[in-house]
C-alpha cells in the first residue's frame, strides 16, 4: 500500500518514474536523459549567458562584444557536456580501446578463432590480449575529456536555466 501511496505522490509532483530496471545501469539512463536535454538546450534560442562567463567589468552592463565572447564560451562548455553524456550513452563505443577491442576480434574470427572461448571448467576466456600501452594513453585522454564534460556539467548545473 505505500508504495501504491508514493507511485501516486510522485506522479502528483510530476517527478519522472524509474522502473527497477532502468536503475540497474542508471548512470547509461541519466546520461541518456541528459543528452537529449543539454541538446534540446543547446539548440534553443537562449536570451541569456551565465554571468561566470563575462569579465569582472562586463557584469553590470556589459557590451554586445562581451556577450558574443560569453555565449561561444558558453556554448563550447554545453558541447563539452553534451559529448560526454552521449558518450556516457552509448556504452563508450567511440573509445579508442574499444575501437582496437572491436578490430581485434574482427582479425582474430577472420582466423577462424573465437574471441570468447569457453574453457572446460564453464569460464568464458577472452582470446584477445590486453591493449597495448599505446591504445591505453589514448583511453586515459578520452576519459579525461569525458570527465571535464561531467565537471563541467556539474559547475553549471544552476546555469542550465532560460
Amino acid at each position: 500500500m505505500h508504495q501504491k501511496r508514493r507511485r501516486q505522490i510522485a506522479k502528483l509532483k510530476g517527478e519522472p518514474h524509474f522502473k527497477p530496471k532502468d536503475c540497474w545501469c542508471l548512470f547509461y539512463k541519466l546520461a541518456r536523459i541528459n543528452a537529449a536535454g543539454i541538446r534540446t538546450f543547446l539548440n534553443m534560442k537562449r536570451r541569456r549567458v551565465p554571468t561566470s562567463y563575462l569579465p569582472d567589468d562586463q557584469k553590470e552592463n556589459p557590451s554586445k562584444e562581451a556577450i558574443a565572447q560569453a555565449t561561444e564560451e558558453w556554448e563550447a562548455d554545453l558541447r563539452k557536456m553534451l559529448y560526454s553524456f552521449e558518450e556516457i550513452a552509448s556504452c563508450k563505443r567511440h573509445s579508442p580501446r574499444a575501437q582496437w577491442f572491436e578490430e581485434e576480434c574482427i582479425k582474430l574470427e577472420e582466423q577462424g578463432i573465437e574471441p570468447w572461448q569457453l574453457s572446460e571448467n564453464g569460464k568464458w576466456l577472452l582470446a584477445v590480449p590486453n591493449a597495448p600501452d599505446e591504445i591505453m594513453e589514448q583511453e586515459s585522454k578520452y576519459n579525461l575529456e569525458i570527465i571535464k564534460g561531467l565537471i563541467t556539467f556539474a559547475y553549471h548545473f544552476d546555469s542550465l536555466w532560460e
